[in-house]
């Protein structure tokens, strides 16, 4: 994971529909005005308010998924199906 280095780029990234996460798991993202941050299958909705007060002195750090795996056979198969 690549850590951000300020908290205005977390603010950013936010901004700009990325995902980023604390190094415990706990990660976060922006829907409208409101942050959601989920953790172990909880979700809480706070105002950009509320996560600046709670979380700006938190390292945060780019969300990477590394289990995505693409099946280009899968894919190829899915795409070709035609709805009747």
């Amino acid at each position: 994971m690549k850590k951000i280095e300020t908290f205005n780029e977390v603010l950013n990234n936010l901004s700009h529909k990325e995902i980023v996460t604390l190094a415990n798991g706990n990660y976060f993202v922006m829907k409208g005005e409101k942050i959601l941050s989920y953790f172990k299958g909880n979700r809480i909705v706070m105002t950009v308010q509320d996560f600046i007060d709670l979380y700006s002195r938190c390292d945060f750090f780019e969300y990477e998924d590394d289990n995505v795996v693409i099946d280009s056979l899968k894919d190829s198969e899915y795409y070709s199906f035609k709805h009747k």
